[in-house]
């Protein structure tokens, strides 16, 4: 405002022929010398015991018997998709695009066919204990269509669960778990970490090869 006021002031005096230019047009906002301190850290992975913390309060989230059903479904849905993250360390929108076809519960595998490039398909290992989840949630929501719908949608499969709401969803786990921290990057720092592929599992699909019956 008082920048304003001053060039409002100079603009006069140099229309008036008071001064020959106004010297406020030369200024340039200042800039802090202090750098701003972002609360994410891109670069940490989450330790076992947060991985398992983390899982296990987005699980008590979900067990909250007063919220409303279509509520419920949205919470067990945020932890069946963070428990996933957990266990493959795939991209938040390599998990929103899975479909049930490309997940192989009986040998215990998953095809990612990445965002980023038909390259960046691939083949991961699932752990027994996701295993296990992917079962119970194809037992309660059916094993057709995307793994992880818009949770509000109990019919249509196909309905994809649109990214902002997803992210914020995982955010509202990450902070209220205390790990203000963490992004959704974590997750994949977390296995790259901890986790040695088999080299049959880790290689990249081939684009051409034909989509496997699932199992």
């Amino acid at each position: 405002m008082t920048r304003t006021v001053l060039s409002g002031i100079l603009g006069f005096a140099v229309a008036n022929g008071a001064l020959t230019s106004n010297a406020m047009r030369q200024l340039r906002p200042v800039k802090s010398q202090t750098p701003r301190l972002s609360p994410r850290n891109h670069s940490r992975a989450f330790t076992r015991t947060e991985r398992e913390d983390l899982i296990a309060y987005a699980d008590k989230l979900a067990t909250d018997e007063s919220l409303h059903p279509s509520t419920t479904r949205k919470r067990r849905a945020t932890a069946d998709l963070v428990a996933f993250l957990a266990g493959t360390g795939v991209r938040i929108g390599e998990a929103r695009s899975l479909r049930w076809k490309h997940v192989h519960l009986a040998d215990a595998s998953v095809e990612v066919h990445g965002t980023k490039s038909t390259a960046s398909r691939r083949r991961l290992p699932l752990p027994a204990w996701l295993v296990e989840r992917l079962l119970l949630r194809a037992e309660r929501f059916g094993a057709d269509g995307l793994v992880f719908a818009l949770p509000h949608h109990v019919n249509d499969p196909e309905r994809p669960w649109d990214q902002s709401n997803l992210s914020k969803a995982i955010r509202s786990v990450l902070d209220g778990c205390e790990m203000t921290w963490a992004v959704p990057h974590s997750f994949r720092r977390t296995v790259a970490s901890c986790c040695t592929l088999p080299a049959y599992l880790s290689l990249t699909l081939p684009t051409s090869s034909a989509t496997p019956t699932r199992r």
